[in-house]
Parts: C-alpha cells; structure tokens; sequence
C-alpha cells in the first residue's frame, strides 16, 4: 500500500457523534479513505474467516478465498493437517489456482511451471538447472504461509498478523453464538453446495465472513 490511510479528525468526530444518535453517513460505507482504513486497521491486522473444515476434509482438498486483496490458497496437507498460503506463485506473484474449489497432490504456476507440494514445498521447476543452475535453493521459494490459522466449531479463520491475539480470544462473546449455531449436533456440521463467492458481511468485532453463499447443515 503507497500510503497510510488517514481521515481528517474533524469529520472523524462528527460521525462518531452521530453514531452516538443511532445514525451513519451513508457516503461513509463508499468513502475510499475509510476503506482503506479499515483494510489497515482491521483486516490486515485482525481474523478473517476462510472456510469451513468439511470444505477441505480430505488430502488434497483445497478452495481459494480472499482476504480483501490478498488471495489464499487453504487446504488439507498429505498429514491432514489445515494450511494456508497466499495462492501467489513465489517466482513472478502470478495466481498460483485459478480455481474455487477441487483436489490436488501439486499446483503447478500456469506462468514458468513452478510445482509446489501440499506443504508449499517448491518441487519442480521446467528446465530448472539449465535456468537457474544446480545451486538454487529450492526451499527459499516454498509458498508464503498466512502467518496465523485456527478454527473454531469448524470454521476456518486465518490472519496476516503474526502477531494477533489468539482466535477465542478475539471470538469473544461470539463464541456464544457459534455455539448455538454450529455445535448442536455430535456429528457436527458440514458445508453443501458450490461456494458462490462475493458477499461478505461483519459481525462481533468485525469479524469478516466471506458469506460466499455456504450452506452449513447438520451432519
């Protein structure tokens, strides 16, 4: 980002003001400035939802999501585990899968042919010694993880902050409703349908859903 948003304390003051009174500028849910501050100040800094674990429940199971501009890569690794990277190639930042959903043992870059494995090991690269020669460090260019991801009930939150409160903690007294919502069956709960991305909404202390039309059912 070229610069740092900033919004004049004046006008800051009579929004909160009127926010006080039960009412909001509608020109401040369009304002640029107040966009880009809140990509600062909270969705860079902050949870972001992702997905739900029945999305991904095998090896290899993936979908792509976003975090405001940021593409993400989540998926289950050959040990089951739950990754995210930014779905970037490592080498010229081209969109690493260009799909919503499916499954896959690599991705391979549809620029250069860069392969990475389901642990964001770089593992193959066209005419790699002849190109770069026998001593580029492969391990250099693995994937970029997104530096934290947990769920809670299922749900899938992932944050670029390395440094941001752990999830229940954030949850807050969200967790209540989640609770209620998605913990009440011992099978737990699972997404149907195709994923309809776009729609995104904000509850508790924004928390960000990317409502990308999931339907969560009872098991």
């Amino acid at each position: 980002m070229a610069k740092s948003a900033a919004i004049d304390k004046t006008i800051l003051a009579g929004v909160k003001e009127k926010i006080q009174r039960g009412l909001l500028p509608q020109w401040a849910f369009t304002d640029d400035e107040i966009y880009q501050a809140e990509v600062e100040q909270i969705f860079a800094k902050t949870w972001n939802f992702l997905g739900h674990e029945s999305e991904i429940e095998q090896p290899g199971d993936y979908v792509t999501r976003w975090i405001v501009n940021d593409p993400v890569l989540l998926l289950r690794d050959e040990n089951c585990q739950i990754q995210a990277y930014l779905n970037s190639c490592t080498h010229r930042g081209t969109k690493l899968c260009t799909a919503d959903f499916g499954q896959k043992k690599a991705f391979t870059c549809p620029y250069h042919g860069w392969t990475f494995n389901l642990a964001g090991d770089l593992i193959g690269i066209v005419a790699g010694n002849r190109v770069y020669g026998e001593e580029m460090d492969r391990s250099r260019w693995s994937l970029r993880k997104i530096p934290k991801v947990s769920s809670y009930c299922g749900m899938i939150f992932g944050s670029l902050n390395e440094h941001a409160e752990p999830l229940e903690d954030f949850l807050g007294d969200m967790k209540w409703y989640f609770d209620i919502m998605l913990g009440r069956s011992d099978a737990g709960m699972e997404v149907r349908g195709v994923p309809q991305n776009g729609l995104s909404t904000q509850i508790g202390k924004s928390v960000q859903i990317t409502l990308a039309e999931i339907h969560i059912i009872q098991r």
